[in-house]
């Protein structure tokens, strides 16, 4: 994607302060609806005419309000989950299952299947220090979920396609 501003306004050219914002808008626009990482899930449709999930490629997380969004978009089934800020989702028989990502303080959330742009979100605005390594989602992460940590201490994640 590339992104031109044309005559800048209010003195300010440099890219970053001008095209990135409107990149990132982009962006986050794009991320929300790829909940889906391998393409276009294969569904058939059953007696009762409701779409059943055939085959669902992996799923990941993210923030509940977008993941929620898409799926209904979908036309998937799927539980109730409410004030969940973070949710992980799973296959269970013909729905989409979403758990809640427990994001207590001083307890490390699990992140695996997420994008890294969500953990880290998560764990630094939990007060932690992130290292990371390679690309796509987390694979693992250590400390593991649920373990006490102290403000200030490194959570470092692996991440994989």
């Amino acid at each position: 994607c590339i992104v031109v501003v044309n005559a800048p306004s209010n003195s300010i050219y440099y890219g970053n302060l001008v095209a990135g914002p409107v990149f990132r808008e982009i962006a986050d626009k794009v991320y929300s609806k790829y909940f889906f990482r391998f393409g276009k899930p294969e569904v058939k449709e059953t007696a009762e005419d409701r779409p059943v999930i055939a085959h669902l490629p992996g799923l990941g997380g993210g923030y509940a309000e977008d993941v929620i969004l898409v799926a209904r978009a979908m036309g998937f089934e799927h539980n109730r989950i409410s004030g969940a800020g973070w949710i992980k989702a799973t296959r269970q028989n013909d729905t989409l299952h979403f758990k809640a990502v427990d994001v207590s303080e001083g307890v490390v959330p699990d992140m695996t299947g997420m994008a890294l742009r969500d953990a880290l979100f998560i764990l630094e605005n939990s007060g932690w220090h992130v290292r990371y390594n390679g690309a796509g989602r987390v694979l693992r992460q250590s400390p593991s979920a649920g373990s006490h940590l102290q403000e200030g201490s490194v959570v470092y994640l692996e991440l994989g396609i």
